[in-house]
């Protein structure tokens, strides 16, 4: 995998892991998922009211580590589009439940 494309793996992972928690989520979605401040509140590691730069990456290394299916320490587009389907399926799953409460 060259640099550019790692580059552009790694970007479009921090932006799957951060637009959930900046969009304007629907009734009923985790505060995650509709409030800045709780995305920052569930990933300050030190409880300093403020998300660093390793405490965000270290979501992104968590979230590569399941997606990167063979362990071979690249996203494959393979890897890349099935993790990202998974997640869709996931919040599409957790907003159908939310609505039927």
């Amino acid at each position: 995998m060259n640099k550019f494309t790692k580059i552009s793996a790694l970007s479009a992972l921090a932006l799957a892991i951060a637009t959930p928690a900046f969009a304007e989520g629907p009734e009923g979605a985790p505060p995650h998922e509709r409030d800045p401040a709780k995305m920052i509140e569930r990933l300050d590691v030190d409880a300093n009211g403020t998300l660093s730069k390793p405490e965000f990456m270290a979501k992104g290394a968590k979230m590569f580590e399941k997606m990167d299916m063979n362990h071979d320490g690249e996203l494959s587009v393979e890897e890349f589009e099935q993790a990202h389907d998974k997640m869709r399926a996931m919040r599409k799953d957790k907003r159908s439940k939310a609505a039927n409460k």
